[in-house]
C-alpha cells in the first residue's frame, strides 16, 4: 500500500501543503509536495521521502519562509530528487538564497537539484556563492539545472564562483544552465563555466542558455566547444545564443572541429536566432561538418531572422542532410530569414530525399513571403516518399502566396499513407 499523507486545514492559512505521492504501488517511498508558504514540523518526521518538490508564492517575507523549509528538511536523508522553485519571487533576496542553500547541503542522499530563480530580480553574486557552496558539497549529484533567467544583477563575479563549485562534481551526468537576458556576463564568467564544464568527465546532457546576451564574442563560444570536445561520453548538447549580435564565422570554424571529436553524439540543439552577422558561410561550414556526426539522432536548428542567409547557404546546407542517415528527428527554423527565395525551400526538400530513418519533421518559414503553392508541393512530393516519417509539421505562417484550395490537397495527399500519425500545416 502506497504511504499517503494529508494536512490539516488551519484558519491563519488558505494556501494548504499539498503532498502528494507519485511512486509505484508497494514502495515505501514517496514525494512530498509543498505548494504554499506556512511550513510546520509537520513534515519533520519523513524520513521515507525520496523527493522533495517547493513552489514559493509571492510572499513579503521569502527569507523566513525559506528558514522553515531548512528546519524542516533536516530529517530528510533519504531525498534524492529536489526541485525548488522561487521564480517570479520579487522579494527573493541573497538573504533567502543562502537560508535555502543551507538546507540543502543537509541532503547528503541527493542526485538530482532543480533551482528555479528566473524573474528574481534583486539577487545578486553573493546567492551564485551560496549555490556553490552547496554544489561542492553535494558529491552524489548527478543531474542539476539551475535557472537564472533575468537576475539582472549577476555579473561574471558570480559566474566565477559558480564555475568553481562545478568542478568538484566528477559523478554529474546532466547539467542545465539558464542564463537568458543577463547584460554583464563577460569572459571571465563564461570562461570559469567552461572549464568547470571540463572537467566532467562523466557528462552526458549539457544544456546552457546565454539567449539575449550582447557580451559574448566569438572567442567565448570557441572556447566553449573546445571545452565540450573534450568530454568523450556527451551525449547531447542544447546551447541558446540567440541575440548574440557579435557572433559570426569565425566561432562555427572551430566548432564544428571541436564537437566532431564527440562519437557518442546523438543531440544537436542550436540556437542562433536574430544573429544578424550569420551569413551563408556560416550555414555552409555547419552543413560541411555534418557529415561528421554520423550517429546523430536530433537535430534542432533555430536561424529565425537570421537576414543574410540566402538560396546558396540553404543549397549547401540541404545536400549535406543527406549524410545524416542515421537521423530519426529535424527541426529547422527559418521564419522571417526574408532573403531566402523559393529555390531555398526546393534545395532543402532535396536534402530530406535520403533521410531514411526520419521519423519527426518540423519546418518553419514564418514570414517567407516567396514560398508558392508548387513550392509546397514539392516539399509534399518528397515527403511522402520517407517510409519511415510519423509525424510532420510544418509552419508557413503569412507565407500569403500558399492558397487554401493546394493547402486542402496537400493534406489529402498524406491521408492516404498510413504510417503517418500526425501532421500539422500552419499557414
Amino acid at each position: 500500500m502506497i504511504p499517503t499523507i494529508s494536512s490539516k486545514e488551519t484558519k491563519k492559512d488558505n494556501d494548504q501543503a499539498d503532498l502528494t505521492k507519485k511512486i509505484p504501488k508497494r514502495s515505501n517511498n514517496y514525494e512530498i509536495n509543498l505548494s504554499n508558504n506556512l511550513l510546520s514540523s509537520q513534515f519533520v518526521n519523513r524520513p521515507h521521502a525520496t523527493a522533495l518538490k517547493f513552489q514559493m508564492k509571492k510572499s513579503p517575507t521569502p527569507h523566513i519562509v525559506l528558514r522553515k523549509l531548512t528546519k524542516a528538511i533536516k530529517s530528510l536523508k533519504q531525498v534524492s530528487r529536489a526541485q525548488i522553485r522561487c521564480n517570479d519571487c520579487s522579494k527573493m533576496s541573497d538573504k533567502g538564497v543562502k537560508c535555502l542553500n543551507q538546507g540543502l547541503q543537509r541532503l547528503g542522499s541527493l542526485q538530482s537539484l532543480n533551482l528555479n530563480f528566473f524573474d528574481c530580480e534583486v539577487i545578486t553574486d553573493k546567492s551564485l556563492k551560496y549555490v556553490a557552496q552547496s554544489l561542492q558539497r553535494l558529491r552524489r549529484l548527478k543531474s542539476i539545472k539551475l535557472d537564472f533567467e533575468n537576475c539582472n544583477k549577476i555579473t561574471h563575479k558570480g559566474v566565477k564562483k559558480l564555475g568553481k563549485g562545478l568542478q568538484r562534481l566528477g559523478s554529474l551526468h546532466s547539467i542545465s544552465l539558464n542564463f537568458q537576458g543577463w547584460q554583464e556576463i563577460k569572459s571571465q564568467g563564461l570562461n570559469s563555466i567552461q572549464e568547470g564544464l571540463q572537467r566532467l568527465g562523466s557528462l552526458r546532457s549539457v544544456n546552457l542558455n546565454y539567449r539575449n546576451n550582447y557580451c559574448i564574442r566569438d572567442r567565448d563560444l570557441t572556447n566553449l566547444s573546445e571545452s565540450l570536445g573534450k568530454l568523450n561520453s556527451l551525449e547531447s548538447i542544447s546551447l541558446d545564443f540567440s541575440i548574440c549580435y557579435k557572433i559570426t564565422y569565425e566561432s562555427f570554424e572551430a566548432f564544428g572541429k571541436d564537437l566532431q571529436k564527440l562519437d557518442s553524439l546523438q543531440s544537436l540543439n542550436l540556437g542562433f536566432a536574430r544573429c544578424i552577422s550569420i551569413t551563408n558561410e556560416v550555414l555552409k561550414k555547419f552543413g560541411e561538418d555534418l557529415q561528421r556526426f554520423i550517429s546523430l539522432k536530433f537535430l534542432s536548428l533555430n536561424l529565425a531572422e537570421c537576414g543574410k542567409i540566402t538560396d546558396e547557404g540553404l543549397k549547401v546546407f540541404g545536400a549535406e542532410l543527406q549524410t545524416l542517415t542515421e537521423l530519426q528527428s529535424l527541426n529547422l527554423n527559418f521564419n522571417n530569414c526574408d532573403s531566402l527565395e523559393n529555390q531555398g525551400l526546393k534545395n532543402l526538400s532535396e536534402g530530406l530525399q535520403g533521410m531514411s530513418s526520419l521519423h519527426s519533421l518540423s519546418l518553419s518559414f514564418r514570414f517567407c513571403g516567396f514560398i508558392k503553392d508548387e513550392d509546397l508541393g514539392y516539399l509534399g512530393e518528397t515527403l511522402q516518399k520517407l517510409g519511415s516519417l510519423e509525424s510532420i509539421h510544418l509552419d508557413f505562417g503569412n507565407c500569403e502566396q500558399i492558397s487554401k484550395e493546394f493547402l486542402n490537397s496537400f493534406l489529402e495527399g498524406f491521408q492516404r499513407i498510413s504510417s503517418i500519425k500526425n501532421i500539422k500545416v500552419i499557414v
